[in-house]
């Protein structure tokens, strides 16, 4: 897969440009804040229609401006096709080679990308719910079916909520529980299959990456015990009927796909525990290139890589490394203050886009 061309106008301060894009690797060079991280941003939002920087769409809105549009030209093997996205005061339309859609789950993933931001170190430190989300929008780029049955899950237990905020009788609950079972059948085996894929071979990219046996290993915490696939039906039944009567005092559900976790651990231990920021980074950069073999295995075709702001936290040696393991069909897109680090690191010729006051040469 390539992005061939990336248009964007009035894109928070990029007024407009239009870009021809390398098939390898494309570099965004330039001062902190001028605007490299806006571009990729824009790529990143055609991928998943949302921002990694932000909740609210419309910060992404030029100031003073009516609305903003992202045009990006992919080819994908002997397939060619245009993903367009404006943002406007009223939400946000999604087109298809000028054909708009009507869900975005018909929209996410046409231009699958991977992203490695400084802002992923969170995911080792915080909530369960940052997890959630690397599991939610890298199943849901690949498979329309995780994501209706994802969306389908939330409206039921929103649903759920509700009836008990409202006193309801137990049939209606019984009822919304038994579709939500359903949903979480499939949610569970997909979290389940992609976490295993990690599992696999993560060490492997780690010692690539650092030339290190750390013994890393990753874990799907469900809500309910998965290790016989034929029990968990009746198992997630069970436990909805065992904290019914806590549900209804708390009004709120307690149990369901919305408290699952993914554990990272290494030689034993909770990884956050034990590794330091440099081990976090690396490990997450492994995490990032398990990703790119996760597309290629379900959706046989490589995605677009992006680094942010990487380079300047990696030791040369590092990012030796990580380019030598990088394989030269994955088109790359990297934001970068110094070409040294691009130079230094066995990068032949990279497209290099210099990036000033959101202007794009």
């Amino acid at each position: 897969m390539i992005l061939k061309k990336l248009k964007l106008r009035n894109f928070r301060n990029i007024e407009h440009c239009e870009l021809l894009l390398d098939s390898g690797i494309n570099v965004f060079l330039g001062n902190n804040g001028q605007g490299k991280t806006n571009c990729i941003e824009s790529v990143m939002f055609s991928s998943t229609t949302r921002s990694f920087r932000v909740s609210n769409d419309a910060a992404m809105i030029r100031h003073d401006c009516p609305f903003t549009s992202i045009e990006c030209h992919v080819e994908d093997e002997e397939k060619k096709f245009v993903l367009s996205s404006v943002i406007h005061s009223k939400g946000k339309s999604l087109f298809i080679s000028s054909r708009q859609v009507p869900k975005a789950s018909d929209f996410i993933g046409k231009l699958n990308v991977v992203l490695f931001s400084p802002n992923d170190l969170e995911m080792f430190n915080i909530s369960p719910k940052e997890r959630r989300k690397l599991m939610d929008i890298e199943i849901g780029k690949i498979s329309m079916k995780y994501n209706n049955a994802l969306l389908n899950y939330q409206k039921c237990l929103k649903e759920r909520n509700n009836a008990l905020k409202m006193n309801c009788d137990e049939i209606l609950l019984t009822s919304l529980e038994s579709q939500m079972i359903e949903y979480q059948m499939q949610i569970i085996e997909s979290r389940r299959v992609f976490v295993e894929f990690i599992h696999q071979r993560l060490s492997f990219k780690m010692k690539q990456l650092c030339n290190e046996n750390l013994e890393l290993a990753v874990k799907y915490k469900s809500w309910v015990d998965i290790s016989d696939p034929s029990q968990i039906r009746d198992l997630m039944k069970k436990k909805y009927q065992d904290t019914r009567e806590r549900d209804m005092i708390l009004k709120v559900t307690g149990n369901g796909v919305h408290r699952d976790d993914i554990e990272f651990m290494m030689k034993g231990f909770p990884l956050n525990e034990i590794a330091s920021q440099g081990q976090k980074r690396m490990v997450l950069l492994a995490i990032k290139l398990c990703l790119i073999d996760f597309v290629r295995m379900t959706k046989k075709t490589s995605p677009v890589l992006i680094l942010d702001d990487v380079l300047s936290e990696l030791d040369q040696q590092n990012r030796i490394r990580l380019f030598q393991i990088l394989d030269q069909s994955v088109q790359t897109l990297i934001t970068t203050t110094d070409l040294d680090e691009i130079h230094g690191s066995l990068v032949k010729s990279p497209k290099i886009f210099k990036v000033n006051q959101g202007m794009i040469k």
